[in-house]
């Protein structure tokens, strides 16, 4: 398995709420092992100032597998969650913040990914659940350029 520096960009909507596109990019590293797409990488933590100052500077780390027909993404550190796409599936988990936990349901209506020589690129629409109260469908897209 050969390890890769890896450029993530990632492009999520949250097409209840506003429809506006957000676009985050990272630096990374990706792999391919036993059939799983592997990437991670590591993101500050948002809204930092309103937190305990020992928590400041703490960074929230992401990985995900990818297959052809699931992904599956945990974040730790700052954040704690364990999210699962597979289109038709139901999914719930706990998503631990320094604001309080919250109960995450996800359900998947759609999942696509291809794969490139230089490049992983993948599409995920669903419906997000927080405390059993609907939030929004949301799509997220990732690529991953090593």
């Amino acid at each position: 398995m050969e390890r890769k520096k890896a450029e993530i960009i990632i492009r999520s909507i949250q097409h209840d709420i506003d429809e506006k596109e957000t676009v985050n990019q990272y630096k990374g590293h990706y792999a391919y092992r036993d059939g799983e797409h592997l990437f991670n990488y590591e993101e500050p933590l948002e809204d930092a100032d309103s937190i305990p100052s020992a928590e400041k500077k703490a960074v929230i780390k992401n990985l995900y597998k990818i297959k052809p027909h699931s992904l599956f993404h945990r974040k730790s550190g700052a954040v704690s969650s364990k999210m699962f796409f597979e289109k038709g599936t139901k999914y719930r988990s706990i998503y631990q913040t320094p604001f309080g936990d919250f109960a995450l349901e996800l359900f998947t209506r759609q999942f696509l990914c291809q794969a490139y020589s230089n490049k992983l690129a993948a599409s995920i629409n669903y419906d997000l659940h927080l405390n059993n109260a609907f939030v929004s469908n949301c799509t997220i897209e990732i690529e991953v350029l090593f």
